[in-house]
């Protein structure tokens, strides 16, 4: 459920980590997962619902009153069909429009999943169609800032994770988040933007261009094999 003060973001590339918590899971799945993923993008209640991360939209004073009819309800036999059916009641539609819904054929076109990175930025940085073009020239200045390594790990991170379960998804990005704190990136984008806030990260590397594809790769290495990783039981515990 969101609503008019619903802010929704993984704006986890912003200090040098990915979109983790499941990102690989949902944000593939998405028609705009790849470009908030790499981006962190903040978005509103209508977006949520465009980009298919929440279901239904309530305004402040149905959230309150759906709250106060759950409180005196009669409960059926089937709890979760009463809670849907009441949520349904009380739900409507956003007052304004995604803002999304405009950009979208030009995030299939720049942000396709064939796309290296690099691409991805030039493609944005050759936008002319005036539509597009400032939000080509910002998002492309966005990517430039973010560190190269954690961009492409997310990268590949969304590609491997839709065609993952749910449960794979965790061990993997469980995997990753183990490497971000050895290599670095990680601790340097916490204090640029967090203790000392000076937003100038200094990442290593610095640019796309110097990226070493297999020093990704090692984000990636099974750091437990599937009998003893921590989550290897998530199936078995959840469904």
């Amino acid at each position: 459920i969101v609503g008019p003060r619903t802010k929704m973001a993984m704006p986890e590339t912003g200090i040098g980590l990915f979109p983790d918590v499941g990102g690989s899971y949902f944000l593939s799945r998405s028609k705009v997962g790849r470009y908030l993923g790499l981006t962190g993008h903040v978005i509103n209640a209508a977006d949520s619902l465009y980009a298919e991360l929440a279901d239904r939209f309530m305004t402040t004073e149905s959230i309150a009153a759906l709250v106060e009819k759950l409180d005196g309800h009669r409960w059926s036999a089937l709890p979760a069909a009463d809670i849907a059916a009441l949520i349904d009641a009380f739900a409507s539609a956003p007052p304004v429009g995604p803002m999304l819904a405009p950009l979208q054929a030009a995030l299939d076109w720049h942000f396709a999943p064939q796309k290296t990175l690099m691409e991805i930025i030039a493609s944005l940085q050759q936008e002319v169609r005036p539509e597009f073009n400032v939000w080509a020239t910002q998002t492309a200045a966005l990517l430039t800032a973010r560190s190269p390594t954690l961009l492409e790990v997310t990268r590949r991170q969304l590609d491997r994770g839709s065609k993952m379960s749910l449960a794979e998804c965790f061990r993997m990005e469980l995997g990753i988040v183990y490497h971000c704190f050895e290599h670095g990136d990680l601790m340097e984008g916490i204090r640029a933007v967090i203790l000392d806030k000076d937003n100038l990260p200094h990442w290593n590397p610095a640019t796309l261009a110097e990226l070493n594809p297999d020093a990704v790769s090692a984000f990636f290495t099974p750091r437990w094999d599937s009998t003893h990783h921590p989550l290897a039981n998530l199936e078995r515990l959840f469904g």
